[in-house]
């Protein structure tokens, strides 16, 4: 059975014809080889384009890799479109891997992949489709270089919502499973055990990411980048900015570095979509604050498996399963600082900053959302629907929690859900 990835399927085909070099980012292994060359093929030959039509380049492989070579790779698209009459789509694995080659026609120029694809922009029957993650030029990058030419679709590990659709199972059982192990495709499909989840999990962080990270931002204390993947494993959800980071490693562990170097990393972390930074801000002053921000594991298997599955707090676990579906379905979430007035036992005024887990903004209107393990009794609930009250707006709020067992609306309009309901059905959101 085929792990479905239809989110990305349609903006594929949405973006179709429209001019652009789609460039398909993500994490490493989260399947963008297998969307482009597997589903999305396979969607355009039974809508009717014949197999001949697709001109496809897989550059991690060695068949294909004299075409790593710009001047050549343009010579062969060449070679082949002539033979094809009529549309032709162009899919190329790995353009990263595509490296730069002296002009022959300008002393001390450079030909680039972006120099040889860009022509097919302005050919209407041309269809340009890219796909890159090799730790010199990550997927990132490698959207900046087409800047206005480039159309972005960005992929993640599955969310809860696809690995139950494959799965298929107990609702209860596939959660316990998603919580533990992630979405990793690959870990998913192919994985039987859960020794063998842990190794290929632990796997790529030690063999793939760490790896990408060092390349990317030519990390040279390795120790320092251990210790700083360890410490945001370790407190998901957490506030934290470079220069705690460093003096936590000063005064825990004894190792000496300078905010900057902390922040180069964190760069390369993010860069690398290992991880997704959460800004906070300020409801009510209507701004960004510079720090502290948090930062979240881009699947929660890969995280659990890079603590040998040490510390499995429920709460923060799911805040960024929660976080990550609020990605995957086109949002970029933020923090929510409210600040709320309260009077101590003598009538004093006190003034307090709450915090609100996410704030989204949507075609339809900003909206609010708690995750909350346990709201089952009324000082829980009252805590986790404190800072609503510091707001003056309208605006949707939901608190998202584990056993509510059907989603109701309160009396004071605040909808609260179950986690299922939440990632399974995204109509809740409004």
């Amino acid at each position: 059975m085929e792990i479905k990835r239809d989110r990305y399927l349609e903006q594929l085909k949405r973006k179709a014809g429209n001019g652009k070099i789609k460039v398909i980012t993500g994490l490493r292994r989260s399947g963008k080889s297998y969307l482009l060359n597997k589903i999305y093929r396979d969607d355009l030959l039974s809508s009717g384009v014949a197999p001949t039509s697709i001109i496809s380049f897989s550059l991690n492989k060695r068949k294909d890799a004299k075409y790593r070579n710009p001047i050549k790779l343009g010579d062969e698209i060449e070679s082949r479109a002539a033979r094809i009459l009529g549309k032709k789509y162009l899919f190329i694995d790995e353009i990263g891997l595509c490296l730069p080659v002296p002009n022959p026609d300008l002393a001390g120029g450079k030909i680039t992949f972006s120099d040889v694809l860009s022509d097919y922009c302005d050919e209407p029957d041309f269809d340009v489709y890219v796909t890159g993650s090799n730790s010199y030029m990550l997927s990132k990058d490698i959207a900046t270089v087409f800047r206005d030419r480039g159309d972005i679709v960005e992929m993640a590990p599955l969310t809860f919502h696809e690995f139950h659709e494959y799965k298929n199972r107990d609702i209860r059982s596939d959660w316990n499973e998603f919580f533990t192990y992630g979405g990793m495709p690959y870990a998913v499909a192919w994985c039987d055990t859960d020794e063998e989840k842990r190794k290929y999990l632990a796997g790529l962080f030690e063999e793939t990411y760490l790896k990408d990270i060092k390349e990317h931002v030519s990390a040279e204390r390795d120790d320092v980048l251990r210790e700083l993947i360890l410490d945001l494993c370790s407190s998901l959800g957490s506030l934290t900015n470079p220069t705690k980071i460093a003096n936590t490693m000063k005064s825990v562990k004894g190792i000496s570095v300078t905010d900057d170097t902390i922040a180069s990393y964190l760069r390369g972390a993010v860069d690398s979509f290992l991880f997704t930074e959460a800004l906070r801000y300020d409801v009510k002053g209507k701004r960004y604050f510079k720090y502290p921000s948090k930062y979240y594991c881009a699947d929660v298997g890969l995280r659990n498996c890079w603590l040998n599955l040490r510390q499995q707090e429920e709460t923060n676990i799911m805040e960024n399963i929660i976080f990550n579906e609020l990605c995957a379905r086109g949002f970029k979430p933020d923090v929510g600082v409210v600040e709320f007035f309260t009077k101590d036992e003598s009538g004093k005024t006190l003034r307090i900053d709450t915090e609100i887990d996410f704030i989204v903004n949507t075609s339809f209107g900003r909206i609010y959302i708690q995750s909350a393990l346990d709201v089952s009794d009324l000082e829980k609930r009252d805590r986790e629907v404190r800072p609503f009250r510091g707001l003056s707006d309208f605006r949707r709020k939901i608190v998202v929690d584990r056993s509510t067992p059907k989603p109701y609306v309160d009396e004071t309009g605040i909808l609260f859900c179950s986690v299922f309901d939440f990632l399974l059905d995204p109509s809740l959101m409004g």
